[in-house]
C-alpha cells in the first residue's frame, strides 16, 4: 500500500477503512483454512499409506494361515 492509496483510504473515513479491515481480516483467515486443508490432506495421505501397508500384511497373514 503506498502513501497516496492511504491518503485516499483516510480521505474515505471510517466506513472505507473498516472495509479494508474485515477484507485483510478475511484474507488472514482464507489463507489459515488453507493452511489447515493442506495439513489434513497430508495427515489424510499418511494415514491412507498406513491402511495399504496394514491389508497387506493382513492379506500375507491369511494367505500364510491358509497354506
Amino acid at each position: 500500500m503506498t502513501l497516496d492509496n492511504l491518503k485516499q483510504l483516510l480521505e474515505l473515513g471510517w466506513p472505507a477503512i473498516i472495509t479494508v479491515f474485515f477484507g485483510y481480516l478475511a484474507m488472514q483467515y482464507i489463507a489459515d483454512q488453507r493452511k489447515q486443508i493442506d495439513t489434513l490432506w497430508a495427515r489424510v495421505l499418511a494415514l491412507e499409506t498406513e491402511l495399504v501397508g496394514v491389508k497387506q500384511q493382513l492379506l500375507k497373514a491369511h494367505l500364510d494361515a491358509d497354506k
